[in-house]
């Protein structure tokens, strides 16, 4: 397990169960990366051989988020 990055999007795609296009994944890991969202939220990846297979994201709790008019955003 590790925290997520920019260029894990093409591996969460592929391998978990996800309906999302490639784009809209790299806008979440952008979103995600702990330099942009530092104390809001985790975004872990698991790996396997090197290959991204399985990810999870914590959030504080009653929290989630949403696509708003300038993007990804935190609801609390």
């Amino acid at each position: 397990m590790r925290l997520v990055r920019l260029g894990d999007e093409v591996g969460i795609q592929a391998n978990c169960k996800t309906g999302a296009t490639v784009e809209q994944v790299r806008e979440q890991v952008r979103w995600t990366t702990a330099e942009h969202r530092p104390g809001w939220l985790a975004h872990f990846v698991a790996e396997h051989e090197g290959e991204v297979v399985g990810t999870v994201m914590l959030m504080p709790a009653g929290s989630h988020a949403i696509h708003g008019r300038d993007g990804l955003a935190l609801c609390p």
